[in-house]
């Protein structure tokens, strides 16, 4: 079941509505956008992976247009181990961007939070994803952790050939075994 949380204006004064949801497929219309907002990091490569579309602890807050249009969403679950809001994913439909729809979303998501007995709103967010990080950080989110991160394919090859040496076996016979440590 869906409610209403507010009736307000966007960045450019149009008078838009904000639902939320216990059921992210409560409005099939903002679950295509999500879905296409995932695809869209995942073409990026900005999605970390594995990741759950959507688990039955997701909620949903979207703001509707006038004439009932999704212009986006925030996909989102609440801890209460942490006392905390978490992000799964936020997202404005591209017709819609540069009219405050993160803002609302995130206003939104932050009274849903305080309501629910939270401090605090988090999420992940990729490094390039520039237009996430600045509207994160003009709404005040800041990062608290960093992932380091390390690509480890440009040197597979000599590193499969150094432990295969290392360990005196094939590498075929090493990569279907667990790993032990040496002289075990």
């Amino acid at each position: 079941m869906k409610y209403l949380l507010e009736e307000t204006v966007d960045g450019l004064g149009d008078p838009v509505r904000v639902w939320n949801s216990d059921y992210v497929g409560q409005n099939l219309a903002v679950s295509a956008m999500y879905l296409r907002a995932t695809a869209y990091l995942v073409d990026k490569g900005w999605a970390m992976a594995p990741f759950n579309l959507v688990a039955n602890t997701h909620k949903v807050i979207w703001v509707e247009a006038a004439d009932g249009t999704p212009m986006g969403g925030v996909v989102y679950e609440y801890h209460a181990h942490n006392k905390q809001g978490w992000i799964v994913l936020i997202f404005t439909d591209e017709e819609f961007r540069g009219r405050r729809v993160y803002s609302i979303l995130q206003r939104n998501l932050e009274d849903v939070t305080i309501q629910a007995g939270g401090t605090s709103i988090a999420s992940l967010a990729h490094k390039d994803n520039e237009s996430r990080l600045k509207a994160g950080t003009r709404e005040g989110m800041n990062p608290q952790f960093l992932r380091l991160y390390k690509d480890l394919s440009p040197e597979l090859a000599d590193r499969k050939t150094a432990i295969s040496k290392a360990r005196n076996k094939p590498w075929s016979e090493l990569n279907n075994e667990k790993w032990l440590p040496p002289g075990r």
